[in-house]
């Protein structure tokens, strides 16, 4: 419901952190909404269900610039290899370390946390 609303056009950032019913699912009804196009933080903290697939359909989101997937517990490093062909993240959370350490190896242009 959310993703269909035309009225979200001055939306910037969006906080759906412990909403456990987030997955790609939703994550690609996001990146399709027209309305979302300025959508530049989108906060997934505690979302269990953002797994690779997922972190594929953020990657194609153009506007992001700062994600939070702090504690979304099926992060994969397959699924931050799809993150990092993003263009326009800039700022990333995460809370495994190795994740951490793997996300600076790949994209050493963002601030990784």
């Amino acid at each position: 419901a959310l993703a269909s609303s035309s009225g979200l056009g001055n939306l910037t950032t969006l906080d759906l952190s412990d909403c456990g019913g987030v997955d790609a699912e939703g994550l690609r009804a996001l990146a399709s909404s027209s309305g979302l196009g300025n959508l530049a933080t989108l906060d997934l903290r505690s979302c269990g269900g953002v797994d690779a697939e997922g972190l594929r359909v953020l990657a194609s989101m153009g506007g992001l610039r700062y994600l939070d997937l702090y504690r979304c517990t099926k992060v994969s490093l397959t699924g931050l290899k799809q993150l990092a062909k993003s263009d326009s993240i800039e700022t990333l959370i995460l809370i495994e370390p190795e994740w951490v350490y793997a996300m600076r190896e790949l994209r050493s242009d963002w601030q990784v946390w």
